[in-house]
């Protein structure tokens, strides 16, 4: 089933549960990480993942309950324990989902191209940015480096007739380390950037940045104390 049709389910079991009011919150993509220690990669996975979290109202009191694996069976589960937890919660007058209304789609989300960013491709970049620091001085040396690709959709269903739907890509990443030169030790230095877009990923010039930052602390001298008046 797609997302919005085990969206409608579960808000279809929460009523048919003795719910008044239930909406469903789902999430399915997959994500890759790829991460760095002390100039050398140590880890690289790729799951699926996804979830439902479900809110229900029953005579204005609240029930929530969540699963993270989408099956009919999880999800009517999930129906059964919201509206357990409804029926022995407090009443609130303030407890209602709100009335549905047209959505203004958000562009730039999504980038086509993430669909084939494979795993081979993460641990690219993560090489690319040891690369980077390295080269641009044998002095840097990075304590962690790390690269996450998330690739996800989105959806929410309510029995008030909200139906909507999103896919959404982003890439994250950052660099954290210093520069060490004849028992000199630089200043740390941390840089981190994101993009929705595969085109747009700039880990190494993102790496050369923070190289530079570290060689440039190199060789800080003390400076000289000051006493006196401070214009503000």
């Amino acid at each position: 089933m797609e997302l919005l049709e085990l969206g409608e389910f579960a808000v279809r079991k929460a009523l048919e549960l003795g719910a008044d009011e239930a909406e469903a919150f789902l999430t399915q993509g997959r994500e890759l990480t790829v991460k760095a220690e002390n100039n050398e990669i140590k880890l690289a996975t790729s799951h699926a993942k996804g979830g439902l979290g479900l809110r229900v109202f029953t005579k204005q009191a609240l029930g929530f309950a969540s699963v993270n694996i989408l099956d009919e069976q999880r999800i009517e589960e999930a129906a059964r324990a919201a509206v357990s937890l409804s029926k022995a919660s407090l009443r609130d007058e303030h407890n209602l989902l709100p009335e549905p209304r047209p959505l203004k789609e958000v562009p730039g989300l999504y980038d086509e191209e993430a669909e084939e960013f494979g795993l081979e491709e993460a641990i690219s970049q993560v090489e690319g940015m040891l690369e980077a620091a390295k080269g641009y001085d044998p002095r840097v040396t990075v304590d962690m480096a790390s690269f996450n690709a998330t690739v996800e959709r989105r959806a929410v269903v309510s029995s008030k007739g909200t139906k909507a739907e999103e896919q959404g890509s982003l890439f994250t990443y950052f660099i954290f380390g210093m520069a060490r030169d004849d028992g000199q030790v630089s200043s740390f230095n941390y840089r981190f950037d994101s993009t929705r877009k595969v085109e747009e990923i700039d880990a190494k010039g993102m790496a050369r940045k923070f190289a530079e930052s570290v060689v440039a602390s190199l060789g800080a001298g003390k400076g000289e104390s000051f006493t006196g008046t401070v214009i503000l």
